[in-house]
């Protein structure tokens, strides 16, 4: 089985520095981002399609089924981590925020705390997990999840560590593991051992000047 991980195209919130919202759209650079990345997958062997329910994910899946013409199945599994609504879509810069997101790295580690009604690390760990097991439990050999940096990040490394994934390394990935809007990871399950084939290939955006963009 190969799995195709592609994170959404350019959103509101990725121009303007905001923390992450479902209701977020694409920019009209996301839209041409979607479908310069469509044009790419559309060599690949598809069978379907797992799309984030946020707005911005499936906004870049319908653009990429106009060419695949896939069965879509849209899942609250593969979404953004979630975080507390006094941060979600506020500004990453304003000082109270940053005063929040300094405490919730801080405590990131213990397994009872949250600021509010965020998914602490552990919630988010499971459900990294769980969409693990529900891969390994479809009968397809190529799929394409249309997904999120965080998810995607905490996938990958659930892939290798297991139940061993702990906060300090999802922290520590956040920062060091970058994936451009539109970027293409492959992980590949073989004999029930996931293996990474590609991280971030973004090869296919930098073929269009005006697709350039910021991380």
């Amino acid at each position: 089985m190969k799995v195709y991980f592609v994170r959404h195209g350019e959103g509101d919130h990725n121009v303007r520095k905001l923390y992450s919202h479902p209701d977020f759209s694409l920019t009209e650079k996301g839209k041409l981002q979607a479908k310069i990345a469509a044009e790419r997958i559309k060599s690949l062997p598809i069978e379907i399609i797992i799309s984030s329910t946020f707005k911005r994910t499936m906004q870049t899946t319908e653009v990429i089924n106009k060419h695949l013409k896939k069965e879509v199945i849209y899942s609250d599994l593969v979404t953004e981590i979630r975080r507390p609504s006094e941060i979600a879509g506020k500004f990453q810069g304003d000082p109270e925020v940053i005063k929040i997101k300094n405490e919730m790295d801080k405590k990131f580690h213990l397994p009872n705390w949250r600021y509010s009604d965020e998914e602490n690390f552990y919630d988010f760990k499971k459900r990294a997990l769980d969409f693990i097991k529900y891969l390994e439990s479809l009968n397809y050999e190529h799929i394409l999840v249309v997904t999120h940096l965080v998810f995607i990040q905490a996938v990958v490394l659930a892939m290798m560590l297991k139940e061993n994934l702990n906060s300090e390394i999802l922290l520590r990935a956040y920062r060091f593991l970058e994936i451009e809007t539109s970027g293409l990871t492959i992980c590949e399950n073989k004999n029930n051992d996931w293996h990474l084939i590609t991280w971030n290939d973004h090869a296919h955006l930098a073929e269009n000047n005006n697709a350039k963009f910021q991380g």
